[in-house]
């Protein structure tokens, strides 16, 4: 056989089976659409902040600093305090997030959060607020 015997064997064989692959392709097209557009678009970043833990002592730059046994607990506190719900909550006052439709909740997203433990209603509050 040569290659355009294949070519029309092939759109032979799609013409015949083009009710099967619509009942098979479409359902699974369709439920694709509908997953890709009831998600709201997540947006994530990240940062690397360096937190300088020696004293410095601006009369004597060239003085030796040590760095005590507290530093590594008070860097772990600072971290807790930025990942913390009231700070998360302020920064999307100030923000005004809750008004933006980007950022906007619905009601599939309130289930979401829901089931991942967080309250959408404190959000809500806090935009209100």
């Amino acid at each position: 056989m040569n290659d355009v015997e294949d070519v029309r064997m092939l759109i032979g064989l799609a013409h015949r089976q083009a009710r099967t692959i619509l009942l098979v392709g479409l359902p699974i097209f369709l439920l694709s659409l509908v997953i890709v557009f009831s998600f709201t678009p997540r947006y994530t970043a990240q940062s690397l902040v360096l937190v300088d833990t020696s004293s410095k002592n601006l009369l004597d730059p060239d003085a030796a600093t040590t760095s005590g046994p507290t530093d590594n607990s008070r860097v772990e506190g600072e971290v807790r305090i930025i990942q913390s719900d009231a700070v998360v909550l302020e920064a999307i006052r100030d923000g005004k997030l809750l008004s933006d439709p980007e950022f906007a909740l619905n009601r599939f997203n309130d289930r979401l959060l829901s089931a991942a433990g967080l309250a959408a209603d404190a959000i809500r509050r806090c935009g209100a607020g």
